[in-house]
């Protein structure tokens, strides 16, 4: 006798093992699913606050001096990056997989004891080569964020998913601000930058050494509170696979039925099970971030004080007040994201970014230009709204992603992974961004047009291709939220 989904699936969990394991998502009380979520946020923003006040710390500590030789200079930094990036994203699709494997927890927990560890010998270095790796795998560690992410993400329930992103992004960015601030501080009064010049002439200045112990010590502190929080108050969120089905009116006679229904839309991919869907907003994703990204490193330009091919030549004071709009704006922009999704629906929502993306960039672009030959401030205030709404969209495009991959896998054990790959996808584009954007810059050179919009121009155009393709790509996603 067949059995009518719509009527519940209860029913059916007596007869099927694998339906029974749904139910293992509700075993805890909804109060203790938010409570675990507000521990995710806790260790989100100190995992934010040590990284960045350590990064201060690498980047300040071995500036040049003046009148002496340096072990380690800015462009040496620079040089270090795009490997920090490779490597980066190598570890957090590895990380996924064990994430994925053995438990987001133990994950965390490693990623945690590693990045303090990293940390704390970040005192004891004295050459090129210590520095480059403790730097490379600093960057690494920072990957705890996909799996902390992932964790928010199985804890919250499809209403809040949206809310719980946003939080974790604001979360981020507020812990990353002021680890920023708490290293300049504690650098204007325990100056660390002269670490590099009492080593490297010899002097054993022991004012010095504390100095640059002091940050260390307090990041390696943020992040052993972060362990402690994840050891002691955080529970597994990695079960075994929870079949959550919003079907209408569909029949199945077995549990094998329901196997091939589960698995009608599964395949493999190196190995890695997925939907189709979640190949598609992969796919899409890695295109709009390549999109948005491009869009932003040529608009970006007139936020300098350098004259460039489409940007602006002005100096700070002209930005004082147009910039305190910033903050704001932007705040405005991701609160409303969760109430624009309860609106308009995940998959719309995804479809328009990649139309809005070149709409938005387009009219910065013709502002750019008005504004380089008639500048007031009627004309930089909106540019400035623009900007900031553009970065709004950062959030938009990575938390939509997200939140498609959530609801694609919510039948396997493969979000870890997923949440990795789209991360790595997304920091490898700023890499073959700029390769792209340099190349574009030659080629303008080459066809001895005005280079101003001749670079702008073909820039935009491809950008806007890569975007028309996303969107062709996102029409083919099912709408399953």
């Amino acid at each position: 006798m067949s059995i009518n989904l719509s009527k519940g699936i209860s029913s059916l969990s007596k007869h099927s093992t694998i339906v029974d394991n749904k139910i293992e998502a509700s075993h805890n009380p909804i109060s203790t699913s938010r409570r675990q979520v507000r521990v995710i946020y806790v260790i989100k923003f100190l995992t934010s606050m040590s990284y960045s006040l350590n990064a201060r710390y690498l980047n300040t500590i071995f500036k040049e001096p003046e009148n002496s030789e340096i072990i380690v200079s800015d462009g040496y930094l620079n040089s270090l990056k795009p490997n920090s990036v490779i490597i980066q994203a190598i570890a957090n699709i590895v990380f996924g997989l064990i994430s994925d494997k053995f438990g987001r927890k133990p994950a965390l927990n490693v990623w945690l004891l590693g990045s303090g560890l990293c940390i704390g010998l970040s005192e004891f270095n004295k050459n090129k080569s210590a520095f480059s790796l403790l730097y490379i795998l600093n960057a690494n560690f920072y990957c705890s964020g996909d799996i902390i992410k992932t964790m928010a993400v199985e804890l919250s329930d499809k209403q809040s998913r949206s809310s719980t992103l946003v939080y974790l992004h604001i979360i981020e960015f507020l812990g990353l601000f002021l680890g920023q601030h708490i290293g300049f501080i504690l650098n204007r009064c325990f100056p660390f930058r002269f670490f590099s010049e009492y080593e490297l002439n010899g002097k054993n200045n022991p004012t010095h050494a504390v100095n640059t112990l002091i940050p260390c010590l307090i990041s390696a502190s943020i992040n052993a509170t972060a362990y402690m929080l994840s050891r002691y108050y955080l529970n597994e969120t990695l079960h075994e696979n929870r079949y959550i089905l919003n079907v209408e009116n569909i029949k199945i006679e077995s549990k094998e039925d329901l196997d091939k229904l589960l698995k009608t839309e599964q395949s493999t991919f190196f190995g890695l099970g997925m939907s189709k869907n979640s190949k598609l907003v992969l796919i899409g994703s890695s295109l709009l971030s390549l999109a948005y990204k491009g869009f932003l490193s040529t608009e970006f330009d007139w936020f300098t004080m350098m004259d460039t091919y489409v940007g602006l030549s002005l100096n700070t004071m002209d930005f004082v007040y147009p910039l305190s709009l910033l903050f704001f704006t932007m705040t405005f922009v991701r609160l409303s994201y969760p109430d624009i999704i309860k609106k308009f629906g995940i998959i719309k929502v995804y479809k328009s970014l990649f139309l809005l993306t070149p709409a938005l960039f387009t009219k910065s672009s013709i502002l750019n230009h008005v504004t380089k030959i008639r500048y007031d401030y009627i004309l930089i205030i909106p540019l400035t709204v623009l900007f900031s709404v553009q970065r709004g969209f950062n959030l938009f495009y990575i938390t939509s992603s997200n939140l498609l991959l959530a609801e694609s896998e919510e039948n396997t054990k493969n979000l870890g992974t997923l949440f990795s790959i789209s991360s790595a996808l997304d920091n490898i584009a700023d890499l073959a961004i700029k390769s792209i954007s340099n190349t574009i810059k030659t080629i303008s050179v080459n066809i001895m047009l005005p280079s101003q919009l001749n670079y702008s121009y073909l820039n935009c155009s491809l950008l806007t291709t890569l975007s028309l393709t996303g969107y062709w790509i996102s029409t083919k996603i099912k709408n399953i939220c």
